[in-house]
């Protein structure tokens, strides 16, 4: 609807203009051709060596060419020279007696002129730039056409104004006339130099074993490399004993070198013929024994390993071996087999025979303090503790905790002992009873007197088997107590031990949860033995909510007004952490004290 012309371009984006690129008002981002295009203003002369030659057209119009208002005579001797003719018509140059002025003080002085005709112009017209090449001593009025030299460019030397630029780099190679350097440009060639700007003559290593020394700065020359002639390469001549007798003989020399014999009883030659063959002296020790019958071995007659043939010692090799401490001889053997043996394996000073094999770590139950011998080590984990023998006798003691007349289940996690059950208690760890039956209001007014109350889910006494009671956080943090001694209400911190522990919140509420095998049964897997349940809570006003679908465990730890507690809900893996109003009646688990 919006593309009139259907072009593919939106009708309100749409740039008028000449679309025809051979038009002289050709503008590129047209994209709708209004009509306009013309083909004149851009018309016209396009022969370069046309008096009207314009670079700017772009459409030839040859019969605009002008080849006479710029044509006239261009040789500077004639008469009638012409210094503003581009097109040359030497025809009409005049030659003969020119008049014009003969004054070499003017500005229009002519040395051709030989006719002076009172024309002579002293407002001369040129460079009044000293520095410049074309500079006149002459002229009045500076016209901007004074010439410079730059890069290797220098002047002439004229100061009447015919002072020109002097070209100092004849093969425009950017390197002045002065600065060249002639030289071997090839860089195969061994006098090749780097620094070379222009050609000079090369030479080159041609015979067999010649090579270049390989300097790049022209001072490079021919090394011959065969030094004796004997056209074997230096690199390849092999010097080295030529007799065939000598132990040093060297099949492969070229050139001869001195030669060793062997000429001692027990010497001998190695046997090599490359030139490494060297005289065995095969007596190493002068003892007028060959090394072949020599009897190396312990010749001390108190080693365990004596050899009584022995003709010659080596520590290194053969050292004498003598028994010490628990140590004893395989039996003082004469022939150099006897050994040591060892009788202290574990080498911590005491003999074999009178090791006492037990657990040497303080903190295992059966720590044996006079072991010598390291021995498996039995641990208590958190919910157990050890006998408290340290003769190796020690065993692992499980306990149980009764609690105002029922026993509880543990559980250890890491490092902690935990309640496997909820707290049921109706009485501090003093004895005093923790107020319960409690209607709706005044478990509502409880924050009034921080009044610690407790009650069984809904009022239901059945439902104190499987959930255990519901405390407000008055009960809590009670000074008397909510737990047995040796035992606390969890803190805060203690709870995100326990979480990490079984790998971060996010994840801990599956093995805290109790499973579907269990009874009463959840939706975890009960991997950490917490045996978490969906005990419900009480809520502000009294009234019980979400059993079944969630359990709360409060925390010994304030947030405020409020106190930190851990919720576990049913379909979700987390441990959540929340704060809640002191009177809210949540589950309680105690965890032993460190």
């Amino acid at each position: 609807m919006n593309d009139a012309d259907g072009d593919g371009i939106c009708t309100e984006i749409e740039i008028l203009g000449c679309t025809d690129g051979a038009a002289c008002n050709y503008i590129l981002d047209a994209t709708d051709d209004d009509g306009t295009c013309e083909y004149e203003t851009c018309a016209g002369c396009m022969d370069e060596i046309a008096c009207n030659y314009d670079p700017a057209f772009t459409i030839e119009n040859e019969t605009d060419c002008d080849y006479e208002s710029c044509a006239g005579c261009m040789y500077e001797f004639a008469c009638n020279y012409d210094p503003e003719a581009t097109i040359a018509d030497n025809a009409s140059c005049e030659f003969g007696t020119c008049p014009g002025c003969t004054d070499s003080t003017a500005c229009n002085y002519n040395p051709t002129i030989t006719v002076d005709d009172g024309s002579c112009d002293y407002t001369c017209v040129g460079c009044q730039d000293e520095a410049a090449c074309n500079y006149s001593t002459i002229v009045t009025v500076d016209d901007g056409s004074c010439l410079y030299a730059s890069g290797c460019d220098s002047c002439s030397g004229e100061t009447d104004g015919t002072g020109t630029v002097v070209d100092n780099d004849a093969d425009d190679d950017g390197v002045c006339d002065e600065d060249e350097l002639v030289g071997c440009q090839d860089g195969s060639a061994c006098n090749y130099n780097v620094f070379a700007t222009d050609a000079g003559a090369c030479t080159y290593a041609t015979e067999t074993c010649a090579e270049c020394s390989g300097e790049t700065d022209g001072t490079g020359v021919v090394i011959d490399n065969d030094s004796d002639d004997d056209e074997v390469c230096d690199w390849d001549e092999v010097v080295g004993c030529q007799d065939g007798s000598a132990c040093n003989y060297n099949a492969a020399a070229t050139d001869a070198a001195v030669c060793t014999y062997a000429t001692e009883t027990c010497a001998e030659c190695s046997g090599e013929t490359d030139g490494t063959g060297t005289v065995i002296d095969n007596d190493a020790d002068d003892d007028g024994v060959c090394d072949w019958d020599e009897v190396v071995g312990c010749q001390d007659g108190s080693a365990c390993n004596y050899n009584a043939a022995a003709t010659d010692s080596d520590e290194e090799l053969f050292p004498c071996l003598f028994a010490a401490e628990c140590d004893v001889c395989t039996g003082n053997s004469s022939d150099g087999t006897g050994t040591v043996i060892d009788g202290d394996a574990d080498d911590d000073g005491v003999c074999d025979w009178d090791e006492i094999p037990g657990c040497q770590d303080a903190a295992a139950c059966n720590y044996n303090a006079a072991a010598t011998a390291a021995a498996d080590c039995t641990y208590a984990t958190a919910c157990e503790e050890c006998s408290g023998e340290t003769d190796g006798t020690g065993v692992v003691i499980s306990f149980d905790v009764v609690f105002d007349g029922y026993t509880y289940d543990l559980v250890a996690i890491g490092d902690q002992c935990w309640f496997a059950e909820n707290l049921r208690t109706e009485h501090y760890a003093n004895g005093d009873a923790i107020p319960g039956e409690l209607s709706n209001s005044e478990w509502e007014n409880a924050d009034d007197t921080n009044l610690g109350a407790q009650a069984i889910y809904s009022n239901d006494a059945s439902n104190l088997a499987d959930y255990g009671r519901l405390y407000n956080w008055y009960a809590v943090d009670d000074a008397r107590g909510l737990c047995p001694s040796g035992w606390h209400v969890p803190t805060d911190g203690e709870y995100t031990e326990l979480t990490d522990f079984l790998g971060g919140s996010s994840i801990a509420g599956t093995q805290i949860k109790s499973s579907p095998s269990d009874n009463p049964a959840w939706d975890g897997t009960n991997t950490s033995g917490f045996s978490g349940l969906a005990g419900g809570y009480r809520n502000l006003n009294g009234g019980f909510n979400n059993g079944g679908y969630s359990g709360c465990f409060w925390s010994a730890s304030a947030y405020g007004t409020d106190a930190w507690f851990r919720l576990l809900l049913g379909g979700n893996t987390e441990v959540l952490r929340y704060n809640s109003y002191l009177r809210s009646g949540f589950s309680v688990r105690c965890v032993r004290d460190e």
